[in-house]
């Protein structure tokens, strides 16, 4: 019998430093990846709209350099899992990083087996959930989470709460369903990490608390009705907007008989 045909896992990466490009191809491609290197931004921007690689590593260059802007200019068209690669150990860059739409943050110098770890465990998100155009091709795929008038495509990622619709990013919908399964209820960080990052989480980590925010605000794009709240020492839940409640009934017992 002829042995299964198992295909390798595509990275591009964004390095302008050519040794740690050559160290990078040579350890990953012992871990079944293949690598396709890059020594600055433009090259990739030019090549993403005709290749389609399954992982991003994308360099910071140097503290002053406009990373996040690229990610941003990735994100603006592409939805390919992306891994940012920094020299600098700060969480304020970090959430810079993830609040313009890295999976991912990793510091260097770093071991290429943790890297693979890395790698994998996004990929693991991002497929976790059917492409766009299967859904669109396979509506039996379709059902929704729901909570207070909000509610999540789990096929798509997209949230209506009936003031729009937002698409969410692979990671931010993973956090959306924990949040909606147990809404009211509160779900802590260790849960929503373990859930959406497939890692622990461990004092200090921000990355959830950066989510958290791009969450926020793409929640109060699609409803009024329900607010995401921060529970001290317990985590966040979404909770309806009692604020919007009282209004509600403040107007309602104002009206004539």
């Amino acid at each position: 019998m002829a042995s299964p045909i198992i295909k390798s896992t595509n990275l591009f990466l964004v390095d302008d430093d050519m040794i740690f490009c050559r160290t990078a191809r040579q350890q990953l491609a012992s871990l079944d990846f293949n690598v396709r290197c890059f020594h600055d931004y433009s090259s990739l921007v030019a090549a993403l709209p005709h290749e389609n690689p399954d992982l991003i590593l994308l360099s910071m260059f140097s503290q002053d350099d406009d990373g996040c802007g690229i990610c941003r200019k990735i994100r603006s068209i592409s939805t390919v899992p992306l891994i940012m690669l920094s020299c600098i150990e700060c969480s304020r860059q970090a959430s810079h990083c993830l609040e313009a739409g890295a999976d991912d943050y990793i510091i260097k110098p770093c071991d290429f087996q943790e890297v693979a770890a890395r790698v994998r465990a996004v990929m693991r998100r991002h497929h976790a959930v059917p492409s766009h155009h299967d859904a669109s091709t396979h509506p039996d795929l379709h059902y929704r989470l729901g909570f207070s008038g909000l509610s999540i495509d789990v096929m798509t990622g997209m949230i209506d709460g009936g003031l729009s619709l937002q698409q969410l990013s692979d990671t931010e919908a993973a956090l959306m369903q924990e949040l909606i399964g147990s809404a009211p209820g509160t779900v802590c960080r260790e849960r929503l990490s373990r859930s959406a990052l497939r890692r622990a989480w461990s004092v200090g980590d921000r990355t959830i608390d950066v989510l958290i925010g791009r969450l926020r605000k793409k929640l109060a794009l699609v409803t009024d009705e329900v607010s995401l709240i921060t529970v001290r020492g317990g985590g966040y839940a979404l909770r309806p907007n009692t604020a919007k409640i009282a209004a509600v009934h403040s107007i309602g017992a104002r009206q004539p008989a």
